[in-house]
């Protein structure tokens, strides 16, 4: 995957991914793994919010949602360094340990972020390390299991997704393990909103939001043919998800 430029990220959330040097097993050990989660507890920041997390022996996955990427790469850059400071001392080695500072996979619709979370959660599986998620420690869903938000951000995912923690476990429960990677929607959001664009003859979002009777028109497009709820679409545009919602049940249509 090629790495995103930081300025032309277009959304807050993400999909993060780190992973060792030359593919090097720097967490191959289970006092590796909770190293390296203490170094995240220890390093994160109120302005970062973590919805799943999973360390694996040379990799860990991330989903996570920061309104500014600057916080985000200030706190993987603290956590890593911390970390790899204290890998080559226990090693006795010198040199760069992480292959990057991360790989960021942006996450524009809410159907994606979910399966994101499950697939991340379900590495251990896959990998075949263990047959039940719940024997798995170095993840997020024993966090979510046991409601016991020690670094996963368990609640404000609930208030996002609008999902329960019956429902968590159900969608753990589905063959979920391939979606991520393999399903595809209609359009994402980015798609959508490129060809409303170019249907109305626009040169850039901004002219959308400023006219009522468009803002409608997009609302609706975004809703009928991409996965993104009304929350992330009014969180893209910079606007209040209330302020959004009326405009979609009203009518301008004498605009």
């Amino acid at each position: 995957m090629s790495r995103i430029a930081r300025q032309d990220v277009k959304t807050t959330y993400f999909h993060v991914m780190v992973q060792g040097l030359n593919k090097e097993s720097i967490f191959g050990s289970n006092e590796n793994k909770a190293e390296y989660i203490k170094r995240i507890e220890k390093q994160k920041i109120e302005e970062v919010k973590i919805y799943s997390y999973c360390i694996m022996s040379n990799h860990a996955h991330f989903l996570m949602h920061s309104k500014k990427i600057t916080d985000l790469s200030l706190m993987m850059k603290r956590i890593n360094t911390s970390y790899a400071l204290y890998y080559n001392r226990n090693t006795k080695r010198a040199g760069y340990v992480f292959r990057n500072r991360f790989r960021l996979q942006e996450i524009c619709d809410e159907k994606y972020l979910i399966s994101c979370m499950v697939y991340i959660h379900c590495n251990p599986i896959k990998a075949n390390l263990v047959k039940n998620l719940k024997d798995y420690n170095y993840s997020s869903y024993n966090e979510y299991l046991k409601n016991q938000d020690k670094i996963a951000d368990i609640n404000d995912f609930y208030n996002l997704s609008g999902l329960t923690a019956k429902d968590i476990l159900e969608l753990h429960n589905k063959d979920y393990k391939e979606q991520w990677i393999d399903e595809k929607l209609t359009k994402t959001y980015n798609e959508a909103c490129i060809e409303f664009i170019k249907e109305h003859n626009l040169s850039e979002i901004t002219e959308i939001i400023a006219n009522r009777k468009l803002l409608k028109l997009f609302i609706e497009k975004i809703s009928t043919e991409t996965a993104m709820s009304l929350r992330m679409t009014a969180e893209i545009l910079g606007m209040n998800r209330e302020t959004l919602r009326k405009i979609f049940m009203s009518n301008y249509t004498s605009l």
